[in-house]
């Protein structure tokens, strides 16, 4: 961005930025989470992109909200320069001035351009005054472009309102209790979950267990049907279209009452599922929006388990959000009650749900629980490993980490 202050007729420009402003409180940011706001998982090394998008949202997210207004809801170009040296230029989605997802080419109709360097992010996260190195950085060391002229228009205006917040704020207190988000930001969205693409036909492995497999698991979850995700990002109303229909199957006959394929399509639209995905929570909010319209609401739980030092335990919309330190325990736990588990996977290319239909509480001899989940990418059962720290180790993938899971179980 040019220096605004330099340009002809700014204290004109001023008042209308200051009008904007006030209208921007009315419309201040949705609050969005982000699978990359997080930190790192121990064991994970992330790729430079994956690494400067977290870093960023860390930077963004605890400065004046209209910061993140300026960084809105858009198709990014990300221009990353990195401490080692390198550079690269990749794709990203901003939900709510934050990053939600990443791949490693630039989106074909992407709208602004993002140019930062991991020097400069690191600087303002450990500065001891990060608001004003922030201040310091923006325009110059952090640019944001517009790509097309209602953009640049948006921006420009946008950066003046910005620019009289920082004249007038020459302090600002950021709130202590942000770490990569707040409690409340992260209770109301979650993670995106873009998932897999869709490989292969339907099927896979069988949906029953022979007796030999059968045995090799703890806890197995019967009368499983097993679907296929009509397109790329319906991985978790699949997964939810699969809780439904095995609670029909079993303690709540009559619960689904319509086609396989409408099922999705409903659980879809509960969960507002968009061709990016699915918002974590979203997942857990649509089975409680179903359960509720069909007049289970009352016979059924539905918990969230999410691992992160910025949430907290709570109960929200008819879910209880449970803060968990320790996934494999509380996943044993929970497959031990014949509870039906919707765990949420961050790949390094992709955050994806499945339907664990198996637990082994044993380790093996590397320290992994024997899994299997209903991948709805496959339209079959894949076998899996699950560390104690929650790392997910499939045959023919890089290995992921679970972030979260759902738990539906019918009331005592």
């Amino acid at each position: 961005m040019p220096n605004l202050f330099a340009k002809p007729g700014f204290l004109s420009l001023l008042v209308l930025g200051l009008i904007l402003l006030a209208s921007a409180q009315e419309i201040m940011i949705p609050q969005v989470g982000s699978g990359l706001a997080g930190p790192a998982q121990p064991g994970m090394p992330l790729p430079n992109h994956q690494r400067i998008s977290q870093e960023f949202n860390q930077a963004v997210l605890p400065m004046p909200g209209f910061t993140r207004w300026m960084i809105g809801d858009e198709r990014i170009i990300f221009n990353g320069h990195y401490n080692d040296g390198t550079s690269s230029r990749f794709g990203a989605i901003s939900q709510g001035g934050l990053i939600a997802r990443i791949q490693p080419e630039p989106y074909q109709d992407s709208t602004i351009m993002i140019t930062a360097s991991e020097m400069t992010i690191t600087r303002i996260l450990n500065s001891g005054d990060p608001y004003n190195e922030f201040k310091r950085a923006w325009g110059t060391d952090i640019k944001v472009e517009g790509l097309g002229l209602f953009q640049q228009i948006r921006l420009f205006f946008g950066e003046v309102v910005l620019q009289a917040i920082f004249f007038i704020t020459p302090t600002y207190q950021i709130p202590s209790n942000l770490t990569t988000m707040n409690e409340s930001e992260a209770e109301d969205e979650g993670e995106l979950v873009d998932c897999m693409p869709r490989t292969g036909g339907p099927g896979g492995e069988p949906a029953k267990f022979s007796p030999e497999e059968r045995g090799r698991f703890t806890n197995v979850t019967e009368n499983i049907t097993l679907l296929q995700q009509p397109n790329k990002s319906t991985c978790s109303p699949t997964s939810g279209a699969i809780d439904l229909l095995h609670w029909n199957a079993t303690v709540a006959p009559g619960l689904v009452n319509m086609s396989e394929k409408a099922l999705i399509d409903d659980m879809a639209k509960r969960m507002n599922t968009t061709d990016t995905g699915t918002l974590g929570n979203n997942i857990a909010y649509g089975l409680v929006a179903y359960l509720k319209d069909h007049g289970a609401s009352g016979k059924f739980t539905v918990k969230v388990y999410r691992r992160g030092n910025s949430w907290s335990s709570s109960v929200k919309k008819g879910v209880t959000f449970i803060k968990t330190d320790d996934i494999i325990n509380d996943l044993k736990e929970e497959s031990t009650a014949g509870e039906n588990l919707i765990v949420d996977v961050q790949f390094p290319d992709t955050t994806h749900s499945m339907k664990l239909v198996a637990l082994n509480n044993n380790a093996d001899a590397n320290g992994e629980h024997l899994a299997a989940f209903a991948d709805p990418a496959r339209g079959g059962i894949v076998y899996a490993g699950i560390s104690g720290s929650g790392q997910v180790s499939i045959q023919d993938k890089a290995p992921g980490q679970i972030i979260s899971f759902i738990a539906v179980s019918p009331k005592k």
